[in-house]
């Protein structure tokens, strides 16, 4: 069967439209195979421990590893010193200089297209963990922000009282009763445990950025993310430059307490506090009593000095609030909260 010349230019020209959308079709199929894997995981997963909450069967697991959540400081504190170098270099003045000269609203603006972005994949695992309620209201804000909020760059959700979620799959294996695993400091990517990490590819493929087929456009939009949401934690960073305890420590702990309170949704289960086994209130107050080789004037001369238990301390003698919560701490030591502005964080210095 012979071609004619109108045919063979009809086949080129449609040609490249069908090509683009044969693409199309087996990126949407490729896509649509991971989900359908997820989903199938997590059902079998959700019908196994209907019968029970999940993380509450995970509990005594991760107490365990509460015990003891960095085994692998050694490594976490060379990588840690890596990052924190290369931060200092490179992304810490470049998130200054954005902070500084971006205005405000351009910025405003960022931070609303990316949020918008993440409120997609928290619609997917938010119904990975059967919220339906949140599920809804991830989905509600992603469709209302993106077509009335011009692409996600205005929060109009927010205006509507429509609440935001923050869900990864990395909460989503925690909900399903995967404990945290050890703490764990990638190259680049910062503070992590060994459940997040493995869910770090999953995260990836489900973000929208990801899907781009454009890569300088999927590149550049990255790293502008990464530099807006570091912008973000530098009035958070500004309150630990003048501490004087281990920066890697607070960092670490007040990851794993973030990280717990996005799991359990705000509300955590309580921790048994450990017995004060190194400060017991004998000890205490046997080092607080005079010597038993003491002189019985010096001792005399000692009772009269000490202040009656009645009378109220005066203004040079402050009230010191007692915290018995802190394992290990002595009684009658100062507390000092410090506030990092995130939620579910209760960091005593």
């Amino acid at each position: 069967m012979t071609v004619g010349p109108k045919q063979e230019a009809r086949d080129e020209t449609v040609s490249p439209f069908s090509n683009r959308a044969q693409m199309g079709l087996r990126a949407g199929r490729a896509w649509g195979s991971v989900m359908l894997c997820l989903g199938s995981a997590l059902l079998v997963a959700g019908l196994s421990g209907c019968a029970s909450n999940p993380r509450s069967e995970a509990e005594p697991a991760a107490a365990a590893t509460r015990a003891n959540p960095d085994p692998l400081e050694s490594w976490n504190r060379g990588v840690f010193g890596f990052n924190d170098a290369l931060d200092r270099a490179i992304l810490k003045p470049t998130a200054t200089a954005y902070q500084d000269y971006v205005p405000p609203l351009v910025r405003k603006g960022v931070g609303n297209f990316f949020n918008n972005l993440e409120d997609a994949w928290t619609t997917i695992n938010s119904s990975f963990q059967l919220k339906g309620r949140a599920a809804g209201e991830s989905f509600t804000r992603l469709w209302v922000n993106t077509f009335f909020g011009l692409g996600g760059l205005l929060d109009v959700a927010t205006e509507m009282r429509i609440p935001r979620h923050k869900e990864d799959f990395g909460q989503t294996l925690g909900y399903w009763g995967v404990g945290p695993g050890p703490y764990v400091v990638l190259p680049l990517l910062g503070p992590s445990t060994l459940r997040d990490t493995a869910a770090l590819p999953v995260d990836w493929a489900g973000d929208p950025l990801s899907q781009q087929d454009n890569v300088r456009l999927r590149n550049s939009l990255f790293v502008l993310g990464q530099v807006d949401n570091r912008a973000s934690l530098l009035k958070q960073e500004a309150l630990m430059e003048g501490a004087t305890f281990d920066r890697y420590v607070l960092i670490r702990d007040a990851y794993l307490q973030y990280r717990r309170h996005l799991v359990y949704d705000g509300d955590p289960p309580d921790e048994p506090m450990p017995a004060e086994e190194d400060y017991s209130d004998e000890d205490y107050q046997e080092s607080a009593s005079p010597d038993a080789t003491e002189s019985p004037a010096s001792a005399a001369s000692s009772e009269a000095e000490k202040p009656s238990s009645e009378d109220p301390a005066g203004p040079t003698e402050p009230q010191v609030e007692r915290d018995t919560r802190v394992p290990g701490r002595i009684p009658g030591t100062p507390t000092v909260p410090l506030d990092l502005g995130l939620p579910g964080l209760k960091i005593i210095k």
